[in-house]
């Protein structure tokens, strides 16, 4: 997956400069411990002598996911330099997350790429080669 730089990093909304993922909580949910999200990432290209930075929330929306609240915010670097020509594994770290989530809550992970990254930057999840994963409540 593609992701193009972002100049207004997790605020914006152009379909092409960030990824989301959502969870329905249809019970609720006490969060109470660290949070991380595991991902792999590559400079767009695997372009040699590049870096950037992933920048990552997780938030508490309603149903729509028009109304949130941000949980907590992390990121991670990637220097194409350290795995030519591959993805490399980042881990970005949320902090401890404290929040009750209401049942019928959506839990929302929004990926963006900095703008002040070398470029855009190409996201691997979701395979057995790169699992990705969020990691809720670790002490």
């Amino acid at each position: 997956l593609r992701i193009r730089e972002a100049d207004n990093h997790l605020g914006t909304g152009d379909a092409a400069k960030y990824q989301k993922w959502s969870m329905t909580v249809e019970t609720g949910q006490v969060l109470a411990g660290r949070a991380t999200l595991d991902l792999w990432a590559a400079m767009a290209g695997f372009d040699a002598g590049e870096s950037g930075r992933v920048i990552a929330s997780i938030s508490s929306c309603n149903a729509s996911g028009f109304e949130c609240t941000q949980l907590g915010t992390g990121n991670d670097r990637v220097i194409q330099d350290d795995a030519p020509g591959t993805f490399q594994p980042i881990t970005i770290d949320f902090g401890v997350v404290n929040a009750t989530l209401s049942p019928n809550r959506t839990l929302v992970v929004k990926v963006v790429v900095d703008g002040d990254s070398a470029d855009d930057m190409m996201l691997a999840y979701g395979t057995a080669a790169y699992a990705g994963a969020l990691h809720l409540n670790t002490p």
